[in-house]
């Protein structure tokens, strides 16, 4: 049993390798906002980056106001209540409580 290969080297390249624009690109060049591939791809990726940098200021004010626990006036309460050993059902009863009394908001 034998294998046998044609030396056949007449392929041809149907690849385009030439730049191309891509759809944003000719929307910003057909309504003027930018005169040739190159400027709108320095356009595109500005916005790029102008889209993270808001994202991440979004991000990190979201999450360092909701871990901070300073502007909730109970809290040196509830951490009492928390240091005398109450946990679960029995802080939580005791908050439920507290606030039917109006000692804690």
């Amino acid at each position: 049993m034998s294998v046998e290969f044609e030396q056949n080297n007449d392929f041809k390249r149907s690849s385009n390798y030439g730049q191309s624009s891509s759809g944003m690109s000719k929307f910003l060049i057909k309504n003027g906002l930018a005169k040739d591939t190159d400027q709108s791809n320095i356009i595109l990726m500005s916005v790029c980056i102008l889209i993270f940098i808001v994202t991440s200021i979004v991000l990190y004010n979201t999450f360092k106001s909701s871990s901070s626990d300073t502007n909730n006036p109970n809290t040196p309460i509830i951490k009492n209540y928390m240091d005398q050993g109450l946990k679960g059902k029995a802080l939580l009863d005791r908050i439920k409580q507290d606030r039917a009394s109006g000692l804690i908001k």
